[in-house]
């Protein structure tokens, strides 16, 4: 195990956390009450990210729900999750052309 000596020089980073806004849990979800996130928790979800990133036949069998509340609950999920959503393709190249590319020095590796 290695030891830092007190003359080693650390940056440090400011971590700053948003005590106003409360964490959003299972029961934020819409149509999720005590029983349905009980389900949920017991079948390992605990966050709202493994939520909304499930299909809903994958989450209706893994916590005993129907596919349709499945659906409205991932639903739900990606929209406090806020893990966005449908891209255009026009929208996409916009942002692929604004994406800064590094040279190598060497004109036939950067083509």
């Amino acid at each position: 195990m290695t030891k830092k000596t007190a003359s080693e020089n650390v940056d440090e980073e400011e971590i700053v956390i948003d005590v106003d806004e409360p964490e959003n849990t299972i029961e934020d979800l819409p149509g999720v009450g005590p029983a349905t996130a009980e389900k949920l928790r017991e079948a390992g979800f605990e966050e709202l990210l493994a939520i909304a990133v499930m299909s809903p036949v994958e989450l209706a069998e893994q916590a005993e729900l129907g596919e349709a509340v499945a659906a409205k609950i991932i639903a739900g999920a990606k929209k406090i999750a806020d893990i966005g959503g449908f891209l255009s393709g026009t929208a996409l190249l916009d942002r692929r052309r604004q994406v800064q590319k590094l040279t190598s020095g060497t004109s036939s590796l950067d083509e």
